[in-house]
């Protein structure tokens, strides 16, 4: 599961709020006991980063995913990709 992986998982349907709304990213750094300048976010929407930033989050940019390169969010280990936290 992604908890053996990360400090801490944030998943938008527990939360029930979903980004760009700045309040998961909050959730996420009182999750971690950590500030905005201390964390970076990546994601594949642009419209996304404006409110990490807000938070003075580091935020960037990745690729976006192709659709032959999904790691199945069930089992991040039966994919040839690994996570790093």
């Amino acid at each position: 599961m992604w908890t053996d992986f990360f400090d801490a998982v944030i998943l938008s349907e527990l939360e029930g709020v979903r980004k760009p709304s700045p309040l998961i990213y909050q959730r996420a750094l009182d999750a971690l006991g950590l500030t905005g300048p201390e964390c970076v976010f990546v994601d594949d929407h642009a419209e996304n980063l404006p409110p990490a930033e807000a938070r003075t989050i580091e935020a960037s940019r990745s690729a976006p995913r192709s659709p032959t390169c999904r790691m199945p969010l069930s089992d991040p280990l039966s994919s040839p990709w690994r996570l790093a936290a």
